[in-house]
């Protein structure tokens, strides 16, 4: 009740202000009734004396003369009695009458005035009445009596008007008090009906939503309760509840049927429990995690082994929350106990497999890993981590390389899947990797995809295998061995060489010789033989140093030592060496090489190819030729061609070129011989120097050899080299 009053007052006092509003209108307008009332009356009885005094007058003046008997003048007494009690009353207000006006002065005036004379008529009445046959008296009273009536006249007027203006007063206190009435009325309204009920609307509709929200949240907790028990009977948990106030404890039914106990027989108690069924090495862990959440509010959450029904032990989860008082004390605490006695048992296989695959892959050095296609995820073992270099607790180096291995590791996961699906085996390859602290490393990657039973792709997994040092020792041993190969084709070239090439031209000279000593020819025929033995030199001496030069570079490593080479020069002391070749075979030579371009190379090496290319277009050019040596500027490099109008080569033999595989000699045009070394060799210091030969040539029509090399350049002061310095031995 007093709830309802404190939101209801303001309405009941609006109420009671209506109510008082009503009750003063209603007294105004009884007020002003009961005046109209007796202002009628007033002016009836006003009305009523003037025409009693008319009746008496007449009535005494009939019965002195005689026309009324003598015994009406009791009669005309008893309304004399009735005409004064009547102008008492109107002079001096009487109840009896009803009247309750009191009249104004100016009527009050008229009235005192009026009384006086109806005073003195109604004297003369009473003696007429005792002296009936008084005609002069008769007479008297009905003249005077007319004056009597015009006074009451005058006074019923004024009386009308100042009911008039009373009435008219009240009226206008009936509009003010309506006005006034009216205003209060809008002022408590406005100032505290409306706030007050726009405040109570919206408490009252903030209680609506409240009360909504309540019945909301009791479904809410009622659909929970509802989930919590089917999760509990879901995970197959058992569930335990104390109050720390009283003291009660009570453990649900599935509790006990996972412990294997009878609750008539085991009382649901917490110290029995702790103190009893928990394993004795498992205690401290129990009680510690319990004081733990006491006093630090952490998670209550322990596995324990847990004496069973059937005698034995088994790994139980046993987890908890108190609730908390004011003081901060737990006062209530539930949870739950869960058997994970095969998961634990589970991951402790787990663990020592994973012990044992860790202490094989170290000692195999091999590493797992598995990258999940659904979750984008890649996981490792340790292996894995420490194959690249890897601490799994640095968390941000560990971040940056498995972004970076992720991005090159998908095109290896691309090729094991390819390769799952097509050759449906394990993808098995030899890679190298750079680990987290930039080291190379060779690994052996074997992988395969896997799917599920709609053949969905769902991850690949594989190993890592650290084959570094095994890999550096197969490179190393490959690189014996191919430097065994050059070695030997070294040797049978080199044989193959003194053989052939060195050999015949050798025999010859040495027939020759015999041949004077024994005088098996005269000496004219020595003589002509002379030029053939010049030649024959000529050749030796070439094989030679083209032998030597190359055999200095396979002995000793490259050197290149660099220097300005000007070109034309270096032709033109190349084409001094074979001067006589090119007389005796009428060969038109013709150096249109420029005097302004040089190249930054070793002079030695750029004289030596010159002097093979020009022996090569010496040896297949026919008789009457030509030979023609030309320089180009390009952008940094500059160029000298050797261009021939010799036999040319078919496109096999300009392939073979190209790729340098040509390595045996080909007879000139006159029988020339050669080693085959030579071109073979100027390919490859070309390269040493920073440049390159092109061969462009046309079986039939002839071959042009452009040496390509950087342009010369003295930024850094080195000494400029002429072409007189080169070797010219023949």
């Amino acid at each position: 009740m007093v709830l309802k009053l404190k939101y209801l007052w303001i309405y009941i006092m609006f109420a009671a202000t209506i109510i008082l509003m009503v009750i003063v209108g209603y007294v105004i307008v009884q007020k002003r009734i009961d005046r109209s009332v007796a202002y009628s009356k007033t002016l009836t009885y006003a009305g009523g004396q003037a025409a009693l005094g008319y009746e008496l007058a007449n009535d005494g003046y009939l019965l002195s003369k005689g026309v009324l008997p003598k015994t009406h003048r009791w009669k005309l007494l008893q309304k004399l009695g009735e005409w004064n009690k009547v102008q008492t009353a109107l002079q001096y207000g009487d109840g009896h009458f009803g009247l309750s006006l009191r009249p104004s002065e100016a009527a009050k005036q008229q009235l005192v005035e009026v009384s006086g004379v109806q005073k003195d008529l109604g004297k003369y009445i009473a003696w007429l009445s005792n002296n009936p046959t008084d005609t002069a008296t008769a007479i008297f009273v009905q003249q005077n009596m007319g004056y009597y009536v015009t006074a009451m006249n005058k006074l019923s007027q004024r009386v009308q008007m100042d009911a008039e203006v009373d009435l008219m007063g009240l009226r206008r206190e009936e509009k003010q008090l309506a006005l006034i009435s009216g205003i209060i009325l809008l002022l408590e309204m406005a100032l505290l009906v409306a706030p007050y009920h726009r405040k109570l609307l919206l408490a009252y509709n903030e209680l609506k939503l409240r009360k909504r929200q309540i019945e909301v949240s009791k479904k809410m907790v009622e659909d929970l309760n509802n989930a919590q028990s089917l999760m509990i009977a879901g995970i197959n948990a058992g569930v335990w509840d104390g109050n720390m106030v009283t003291g009660k404890e009570r453990w649900s039914k599935r509790l006990y049927e996972l412990l294997g106990y009878d609750e008539k027989l085991v009382k649901a108690d917490s110290k029995y429990f702790i103190g009893t069924l928990v394993h004795p090495d498992d205690r401290n862990n129990v009680t510690e995690a319990a004081a733990n959440h006491f006093k630090y509010h952490t998670p209550y959450k322990v596995e324990a082994r847990v004496m069973t029904g059937s005698n034995d032990y088994k790994w139980f989860e046993i987890a908890g929350q108190a609730q908390w008082g004011r003081d901060g004390r737990a006062i209530r605490m539930s949870g739950s106990i869960l058997d994970i006695d095969e998961n634990v048992r589970y991951r402790r296989r787990l663990e020592y497999s994973d012990f044992m695959l860790g202490e094989v892959g170290k000692m195999a050095h091999v590493g797992g890993w598995e990258y999940d296609i659904a979750h984008n995820r890649i996981m490792w073992t340790k292996g894995m981590y420490d194959i690249n270099e890897i601490d799994p607790q640095n968390a941000e180096v560990l971040g940056s390389y498995l972004d970076h291995y992720a991005e090159n590791h998908q095109h290896m996961i691309d090729k094991v899947i390819k390769h799952t699906e097509d050759e449906n085996k394990a993808y098995d390859e030899e890679i190298k990797l750079v680990t987290a602290k930039g080291n190379e490393r060779w690994v052996r990657v074997i992988g395969k995809a896997q799917y599920d039973e709609k053949n969905n792709l769902t991850r690949v997994r594989g190993v890592y295998q650290d084959i570094h040092a095994k890999k550096l020792r197969e490179i190393e041993l490959e690189k014996i061995r191919q430097n065994l190969s050059v070695s030997n084709k070294t040797k049978d070239k080199l044989l193959s060489i003194i053989a052939h090439d060195l050999r015949s031209p050798l025999n010859n000279i040495k027939s020759l010789i015999e041949l004077k000593s024994v005088d098996a020819i005269s000496f004219d025929e020595f003589n002509n033989y002379l030029d053939d033995i010049k030649i024959n030199i000529s050749q030796v001496s070439d094989a030679m140093e083209n032998m030597l030069q190359w055999a200095f570079t396979q002995k000793d490593g490259f050197k290149v030592d660099r220097g300005q080479v000007n070109m034309k020069h270096t032709a033109s002391l190349a084409g001094d060496l074979y001067a006589q070749s090119l007389s005796d075979k009428e060969i038109n030579f013709v150096n249109n090489a420029s005097e302004d371009y040089f190249a930054d190379a070793d002079p030695n090496h750029v004289f030596l190819i010159m002097r093979n290319l020009l022996n090569n277009a010496v040896k297949f050019t026919p008789e009457k030729g030509t030979i023609n040596i030309a320089t180009q500027r390009d952008g940094n490099m500059v160029k000298i061609a050797v261009h021939d109008t010799g036999i040319g080569m078919t496109a096999q033999q300009l392939e073979q070129i190209k790729k340098n595989l040509a390595l045996t000699s080909t007879n000139g045009t006159n029988g020339e011989e050669g080693t085959g070394l030579g071109l073979s060799f100027c390919f490859e210091i070309a390269e040493k120097d920073g440049g390159y030969i092109d061969v462009d040539s046309e079986h039939g029509k002839g071959s042009t050899f452009t040496l390509v090399l950087p342009v010369w350049n003295n930024e850094d002061g080195r000494k400029k080299i002429s072409g007189s310095s080169f070797a010219t031995t023949s």
